[in-house]
């Protein structure tokens, strides 16, 4: 029906976003607590912490990569 599509496209933007903010996050060094939270709603979404890094290590390079990986290994 059509609120299940509508609810679909929200959870797809709101997943566009996270990973746009996450992007946002690597690219202007904001705090790992932030990178943390945006992580944990991520999650939520079901990406993967190897899904992102790899995302993060295509668009940013092996250092930004690295950077979200001690991240997700700290917790």
């Amino acid at each position: 029906s059509e609120d299940i599509l509508e609810r679909t496209d929200l959870r797809t933007l709101w997943s566009d976003t996270l990973i746009g903010m996450l992007k946002d996050a690597i690219e202007y060094n904001w705090s790992n607590n932030a990178i943390r939270e945006i992580l944990k709603e991520l999650y939520r979404k079901d990406y993967k912490p190897k899904q992102l890094v790899k995302m993060v290590e295509k668009k940013f390079g092996t250092e930004a990569a690295l950077r979200l990986k001690a991240i997700i290994e700290k917790k």
